[in-house]
């Protein structure tokens, strides 16, 4: 008995393996055969290889299944079909369900992680693409859901008690982790200001954040779990000192305001 697995060889060509089971009868007319390499299960069928670089073109390089057939015909005259590469696809989500929960248990012993969501078009509607990552581990979830309904099925946040970076966005306030939030988007939010106002100190303030975020990555760098605290000190004594000023001008825009609506 006879099974080929077809894979991609040089430009131009395809190689087909060929699995040759032997089958004997037994004198008492038991029928015995070899058994085949593990996963050669059909007469004819596409390899692992076959498989793995459909699905990085598919998922990694976004590129469409009908392109994805393409490719293959393009470079080895293979005729791997748009639906074979969506099955590929479907199976390969099936196979890391298993991998999926190994990131989950990870990210909930986590002592840091980052969590964000993002809109995007699904079948022509908008669903919302939540993140949650560490240095070591990301978990996508994809729901209809932006708020505290998807988070909770996503099957992190009801038990994680490490510390949660993230947008502000007040869902993530209801979970009983360490809050902090994002510099990146201080960085954008300040930098809108600057734009519309031309405010000096919000300026002032991303050349602090951006020096800090600096000091840490080199202490880092060198083996340092944590500033020097004559470091630290120093940057909130500036900190401190622009939050100060930045409320005294607002105090006196607010006044001049009063006033003249007043006159």
């Amino acid at each position: 008995m006879e099974r080929q697995v077809f894979e991609p060889g040089r430009p131009g060509e395809f190689e087909v393996t060929a699995h040759r089971a032997e089958v004997k009868i037994c004198t008492c007319g038991c029928r015995n055969q070899a058994e085949f390499p593990e996963g050669v299960t059909a007469a004819a069928q596409y390899g692992s290889a076959t498989q793995a670089m459909a699905v990085y073109l598919n998922q990694y390089h976004f590129l469409p299944f009908k392109r994805v057939s393409e490719y293959f015909n393009t470079l080895y005259k293979m005729s791997v079909s748009a639906g074979t590469v969506a099955n590929f696809v479907a199976r390969t989500y099936e196979n890391l369900a298993s991998t999926e929960e190994v990131i989950r248990d990870a990210l909930r012993e986590s002592s840091v992680a980052g969590a964000d969501e993002t809109g995007m078009r699904a079948e022509g509607s908008l669903h919302w693409l939540h993140v949650m990552r560490d240095e070591q581990w990301t978990l996508y979830y994809l729901s209809e859901k932006r708020g505290r309904e998807a988070m909770d099925t996503m099957g992190i946040l009801l038990t994680f008690a490490g510390v949660l970076v993230h947008d502000h966005w007040k869902s993530y306030f209801a979970y009983a982790a360490t809050h902090v939030l994002c510099n990146a988007h201080h960085l954008r939010e300040l930098l809108g200001v600057v734009d519309r106002d031309s405010n000096q100190l919000a300026l002032r303030l991303m050349k602090l954040l951006r020096l800090s975020w600096h000091y840490c990555k080199g202490f880092k760098t060198i083996g340092m779990l944590q500033m020097p605290s004559v470091v630290c000190e120093r940057i909130e004594k500036i900190y401190d000192r622009l939050l100060q000023r930045a409320l005294m001008k607002n105090e006196r825009s607010r006044l001049y305001g009063e006033a003249t609506r007043g006159a």
